[in-house]
């Protein structure tokens, strides 16, 4: 009876073990090896999995017995080669891309909240790949890479569009958007004041009582010219006015000042022109298309950076409903780009401009 109640009882305790071994193993992704065989692979689309998220660390064993807990980017600290990394999260398809002038062998690995991690590499004679030192990048759908990269692979691609949800008005409380926009109008009012320009209130009273509508672009500019004493790159401010009159005619008032120091611009160069219908309508046409009254003053799909370019720009039919929108670096993806570069277009069209990297370099 003992010896039945054991055999019972070593069963009991390796059944579970039985069933591990039973159960099919299961399956890697499409863009994963079996293995750690390197498979350089050009056509297996790379694809957000959730299933291999890297959401906090993962155990690492180094030959001196050292047991760390280590995010795939702090590993990248402790390895040099891509074996080493991939024996703890994965080993994937190698892409080899070739342009005129470069050779790039890279791959690419789901990170948690829609974020991308990727790994450049350096072949080795021995057949090893080798991590290319500070040759990594953590993205999301908003980056495009402009080189080194198959279009297939592009961030954006990969990720289906999608962003990290701190990129959503939703993930904010509606306390923190308000700041944010206040700090944002007192920026614009800042350098209104700073660079002396006419009052916001009055342009736009004026254009409403006359049945039109008033637009201010401004962009504020990193290392836009250069200092022909000191030789330093100073910083400097683009202002355009934008009147539409009741006729569907318009004047556009175009500046360009030089930040001097912290309060003060120096005007470079100041030219008005009258705007044809056509003109005005191709503005015109870029504003609605953009759905600028929808755009949110505060965009939390921005980077934060520090050098670059602000662009800023407020308008409407009258000064009770004014609406602000702002935004750092804007690609041609966001409505504030698309209605500055229409502005921006005009200008070389129509005024000879003399100075500033927008319109010079």
């Amino acid at each position: 009876m003992k010896r039945i109640l054991s055999f019972i009882l070593i069963l009991m305790l390796l059944l579970p073990m039985l069933i591990s071994c039973l159960r099919p193993a299961k399956k890697l992704p499409a863009d994963f090896v079996d293995g750690d065989e390197i498979v350089i692979d050009n056509e297996t689309p790379f694809v957000y999995d959730e299933s291999k998220l890297y959401d906090d660390t993962v155990k690492i064993k180094f030959s001196n017995g050292e047991i760390l807990d280590l995010s795939p980017c702090a590993a990248l600290d402790f390895f040099t080669s891509y074996q080493e990394f991939a024996r703890y999260f994965g080993n994937k398809v190698i892409r080899h891309y070739k342009t005129e002038t470069e050779e790039y062998y890279y791959t690419v690995y789901s990170l948690t909240n829609y974020q991308l991690l990727y790994l450049y590499l350096m072949p080795e004679e021995n057949g090893d790949l080798l991590l290319k030192e500070l040759e990594w990048s953590i993205l999301d759908s908003r980056t495009r890479i402009s080189e080194g990269l198959m279009e297939k692979d592009q961030p954006s691609t990969v990720l289906n569009g999608k962003l990290p949800d701190y990129c959503y008005l939703d993930y904010y409380s509606a306390e923190e958007i308000s700041k944010k926009n206040e700090i944002l109008r007192n920026m614009f009012a800042e350098y209104c004041y700073s660079t002396n320009l006419p009052s916001y209130e009055q342009k736009m009273t004026e254009c409403y009582q006359n049945g039109g509508s008033f637009y201010r672009c401004i962009q504020y500019v990193t290392f836009d010219t250069v200092n022909q004493s000191t030789h330093l790159a100073q910083n400097g401010l683009y202002t355009y006015d934008l009147q539409i009159y009741a006729d569907n005619t318009g004047t556009l008032t175009y500046r360009h000042l030089i930040h001097e120091t912290a309060w003060t611009y120096t005007l470079e160069q100041e030219e008005t022109v009258a705007l044809s219908p056509t003109e005005v309508s191709r503005i015109k046409d870029v504003i609605v298309a953009s759905d600028f009254e929808n755009i949110p003053t505060w965009n939390p799909e921005e980077f934060r950076g520090v050098d670059g370019n602000t662009t800023f720009i407020m308008g409407g039919r009258s000064a009770f409903d004014s609406h602000l929108i702002s935004m750092w670096e804007p690609s041609k993806h966001y409505g504030i780009y698309q209605i500055r570069t229409a502005i921006e277009d005009i200008v070389r069209e129509r005024i000879e401009v003399t100075s500033g990297r927008i319109y010079t370099n």
